[in-house]
C-alpha cells in the first residue's frame, strides 16, 4: 500500500469510487486505495516534496491485538474485492517490516 496519509486525490476519483468506508475500524483507508487501484488503470505520479510526517502510535499500532484486527479486515477487504490472500501471506508482511527498524544510510526519497 502507497503510504497514504501523503496521497493527494483528485475530487473526481471521490466521487467515481466514493471515500472510505465506515464499516472497518482501521483498514477504511486500505478498502479505498483497493476499490481505487483494482477498478481501473489510475495515472499517478511521485513527488519529492514531504507532505506529511507522522510518528509511530495510534490504532493501528496499539499493540497485539491491533495487528489482528488489522489482519482480518485487511482480509476481509480483500475477498469482497476478490482478491487473492491468506492470513498466512498478511503475517509474512510483518516478517517485511522487520527491514524498518534497521538503520538505514543513504536514505534517498
Amino acid at each position: 500500500m502507497p503510504p497514504h496519509p501523503g496521497c493527494l486525490f483528485k475530487s473526481s476519483l471521490h466521487d467515481e469510487f466514493g471515500y472510505y468506508s465506515t464499516n472497518y475500524k482501521i483498514a477504511g483507508d486500505f478498502d479505498f486505495l483497493v476499490r481505487m487501484f483494482f477498478a481501473r488503470p489510475i495515472r499517478w505520479t511521485r513527488t519529492t516534496t514531504i507532505t506529511t510526517c507522522m510518528r509511530r502510535g495510534g490504532k493501528s499500532n496499539d499493540g497485539l491485538a491491533s495487528k489482528i484486527d488489522i489482519m482480518n479486515e485487511v482480509h476481509d477487504v480483500l475477498k469482497t474485492h476478490n482478491i487473492y490472500s491468506t492470513r498466512l501471506l498478511q503475517l509474512l508482511r510483518y516478517c517485511l517490516r522487520v527491514f524498518e527498524f534497521l538503520p538505514r544510510k543513504n536514505i534517498r526519497l
